[in-house]
């Protein structure tokens, strides 16, 4: 039920379409993964899947100013290597008249609570988009409108099957400075498909758990980014999580994705433990379905790409985009 303070029309996010979940039914209407995750999978994900990274709003409105207000999850609003706008703030993209999403503004938190007004400065752009925070979960999220304007919400096309990709800290969107900056949210406005993103930072790393709950998502396809986080992992957890994901989604794609160096320094050991069972897998088989993509030369080579030696900034986020929309459009036109 809408609520009307000081003649703007407060509608409740969580009564909206959000797009970007796997599952409907959450204990949190902003959580990544259903209740029955919490004693399933590891505490560290469970704890990373109460973080909105990928979720996202889109409605359509003839409103010349949008207000959002919210209560976020955790005091915590920033980390010591991503600003708050990234971990913690929202994101309004509105889309031109060719069709193309272009950012507005973001809310710029600097509290757990709080309130913003993003402004057209005279654009028109009918449609918008509002991207949820990176690095922190919501309990409360309201978008007012004046009262003469309507709010119109947009479900997605339930007849197009999501990208689900399961990995990092990085595909989580470690360290964007906004939402609308991660790698995974560009690609999926550049080619305008569902992606779904379950990066669950360094807990993002195979057990067989998170295998079974890939397999409940009846994906487009399947993106493995975890190679970062599977030093020492690899021989253990890989292909066994392989498997298993196929064994329960056998005609599914699985696209396994290369470790990454900022100084292109590769292949890491990391990625030299996993070809061999690559290799390995596709022989026994598995060729029709699973593949590797490289990333030599993706981030360039300024070594300008990263905050900290292994987190990407806007600039790392870009160029990893600009592979993941020509490797994704590959993928897409063979479902």
């Amino acid at each position: 039920m809408a609520e009307v303070v000081d003649n703007l029309v407060w509608h409740d996010a969580a009564e909206l379409p959000i797009r970007g979940k796997g599952w409907r039914l959450t204990k949190s209407p902003y959580d990544r993964l259903p209740p029955r995750a919490l004693g399933f999978v590891p505490d560290g994900v469970w704890t990373l899947s109460r973080h909105c990274a990928g979720l996202h709003i889109v409605f359509k409105t003839k409103s010349p100013a949008i207000h959002v207000r919210w209560q976020l999850l955790r005091p915590e609003l920033s980390m010591h290597h991503m600003p708050a706008t990234g971990v913690s703030g929202l994101d309004l993209y509105g889309r031109n008249g060719k069709g193309k999403w272009r950012f507005i503004d973001n809310s710029c938190p600097n509290a757990q609570a709080g309130e913003h007004e993003f402004r057209m400065c005279g654009q028109k752009w009918g449609q918008y988009l509002l991207y949820l925070p990176l690095y922190n979960g919501l309990t409360k999220l309201e978008i007012g409108l004046p009262e003469q304007h309507k709010l119109v919400p947009l479900a997605e096309d339930q007849s197009v099957k999501p990208i689900v990709v399961y990995g990092t800290s990085i595909t989580q969107g470690a360290c964007a400075s906004r939402p609308g900056t991660a790698a995974f949210s560009i690609a999926a406005r550049q080619l305008d498909v569902p992606i779904i993103n379950l990066g669950f930072s360094g807990s993002g790393k195979m057990e067989i758990e998170l295998a079974e709950m890939l397999a409940e998502l009846d994906a487009r396809f399947y993106v493995l980014d975890n190679l970062r986080n599977m030093a020492g992992l690899v021989e253990e957890r890989f292909e066994p999580f392989v498997r298993r994901l196929h064994k329960l989604r056998p005609d599914k794609r699985i696209v396994v994705t290369e470790d990454t160096d900022f100084r292109n320094m590769l292949p890491t050991q990391i990625t030299a433990a996993a070809l061999p069972i690559v290799n390995k897998l596709i022989g026994e088989g598995m060729g029709d379905i699973l593949t590797f993509e490289p990333c030599k030369g993706m981030l360039g080579t300024d070594w300008e790409t990263v905050i900290d030696r292994t987190h990407f900034n806007d600039i790392g986020m870009l160029r990893q985009a600009k592979v993941l929309v020509k490797m994704l459009k590959k993928y897409i036109a063979m479902t």
